[in-house]
Formats: C-alpha cells, sequence, structure tokens
C-alpha cells in the first residue's frame, strides 16, 4: 500500500520520487525491531494478521485498499479473538483482542490512519489495541478506519511506547511490513532516528533523542537478544 512512502511524504509517481530523492535533504527515521526483525512502519496482531495473511494468499491481484478490504470480509466470518497480554513501558494489560497494531507511521494497508499520531522519527512506537468484537461491530467499525475516528471507540485504546511486549498462549499470525508470520511472543524495540533517509519529508520533533551515533547501541541489542 506504500504507506510508508506516504509517511516521508513521497510522491507515488517513479519519476517524481526520484527527482524528490536527488534533490532532497538527508532526514533521519526510527530504525524498529521485533524478536530478531527490523521493520520501519508496521506489525499488526490478531485480526490484522490474518487480513495479511489472506491477502497474500489470494488477493494479490488486488492493490491498496481493494486488497485490504476484500481480505477483511474474508476474515470476519473466520477470525477468532484471543486473550493477550501487552507491556507498554511497564504498563501491563490482558485483553480478549481483535487486533494490536503496533506502528512508526500513522497509516496501513493502503492508507487507513491506524495511528493517526504516530511520527516516524519522534522515537516511539504508536500502539492501537481494540478488544473483541462481534460482526456487527467490526463492521461499523470499518468506514472509521480510513479517517481515524476508530480511536473514539470505548473499545479502542490508543498508548505510545519505547518497548513493548506482546504475548499469547497459543501461536498467533503478525504482519511485519507486510510479510506475515507467526508467533505467540513479540517484543519490540525502537532505535530513535537511527535511520537516514534522503528525499523524506518529515518535520523535525522536538526532541531530538539520537544526535549521536546509535550504531553501538543497535549492535549491543542485538548481543542482548
Amino acid at each position: 500500500g506504500n504507506d510508508f512512502a506516504a509517511a516521508l511524504q513521497m510522491p507515488p509517481d517513479p519519476v517524481a520520487a526520484v527527482h524528490q530523492i536527488m534533490r532532497g535533504e538527508i532526514q533521519k527515521i526510527d530504525l524498529c525491531r521485533v524478536n530478531q526483525r527490523y521493520f520501519v512502519s508496521s506489525v499488526g496482531v490478531g485480526f490484522d494478521g490474518e487480513v495479511a495473511f489472506h491477502v497474500n494468499q489470494g488477493f494479490r491481484r488486488f492493490r491498496g485498499k481493494a486488497a485490504y478490504l476484500c481480505s477483511v470480509f474474508k476474515t470476519l466470518f473466520s477470525y477468532q479473538s484471543r486473550r493477550i497480554k501487552l507491556n507498554v513501558d511497564g504498563l501491563v494489560m490482558e485483553f480478549n483482542s481483535l487486533l494490536v497494531a503496533v506502528t512508526n507511521s500513522p497509516t496501513y494497508g493502503g492508507g487507513f490512519k491506524i495511528n493517526p499520531e504516530a511520527l516516524v522519527n519522534d522515537g516511539f512506537f504508536d500502539v492501537c489495541t481494540a478488544q473483541h468484537m462481534r460482526i456487527p461491530e467490526i463492521i461499523c467499525c470499518l468506514p472509521l478506519l480510513m479517517p481515524g475516528w476508530h480511536r473514539n471507540l470505548k473499545k479502542v485504546r490508543m498508548l505510545k511506547g519505547r518497548q513493548i511486549i506482546l504475548e499469547s498462549d497459543r501461536p498467533f499470525y503478525y504482519q511485519l511490513d507486510g510479510e506475515v508470520l507467526t508467533d505467540k511472543t513479540l517484543r519490540f524495540t525502537i532505535f530513535p532516528q537511527a535511520l537516514l533517509f534522503k528525499g523524506a519529508k518529515v518535520e523535525p520533533t522536538s526532541a531530538d533523542p539520537l544526535a549521536e551515533d546509535v550504531s553501538p547501541r543497535i549492535k549491543e541489542a542485538e548481543a542482548l537478544a
């Protein structure tokens, strides 16, 4: 869905994107990791993970929102919520989960504003959690995702954090920047402003958490993992 490119305000036209890269300045972007895998945009667990699974299995001929919506309606009638334990910077909660989305950028799925406040260079993950919903509730929620209005629902909670642990008693599907994987424990770490992108148009954050070289800290974290 080119969501990360949109977060960097890169034009969809390849030629225009090349011109922007050639003429643009270098910007610092957060680097994210879950377990031993790195990502830049989003990880979705639960309903979202199964939606991504169905997109990759049967809806690749569609693009962007069309593929996502087709997969959503397929998943509606097969998904079963599960009990998860979520730890966000020491805040621990357990609930029957519809989905958990941990993102570095505001949109996923081809433009759905799952975490509207997310910034790619603020040094924080943005987390959207949704408790179990019945099918009619999910259907009513879907139109709210595009503008980001779902955050006002009672069963939805928005959080920010740097260290996140998500656990379940049985394996689940999750998507990592569109790649579908399975696990039952996810440990998230963020490396603020550890990546350099030329041509990205991002607003500077008020706090520059990593003006220094971050590579030693990345290597240290990898050694401890």
